[in-house]
């Protein structure tokens, strides 16, 4: 499980970083990561955000079982 946390977390990173890279193209109107519209840096990032909140409660639910 310390390793599904693991990439939970840097799923989560990169997530992350997508969305501020979104907010950045955003704000500068300029094209950092060659994708023309800036809301495939929010979709990209949503997608990684939501497979953390899915591993996260995998790992909470395995938890409970074991108890």
């Amino acid at each position: 499980m310390k390793v599904l946390k693991w990439v939970a977390y840097i799923f989560a990173f990169i997530g992350a970083i997508l969305i501020l890279a979104g907010l950045i193209s955003a704000l500068t109107n300029k094209h950092n990561l060659q994708y023309v519209y800036t809301a495939s840096y929010f979709l990209a990032g949503n997608s990684f955000l939501l497979i953390t909140i899915v591993i996260f409660f995998f790992i909470h639910l395995d938890h409970h079982k074991k108890e």
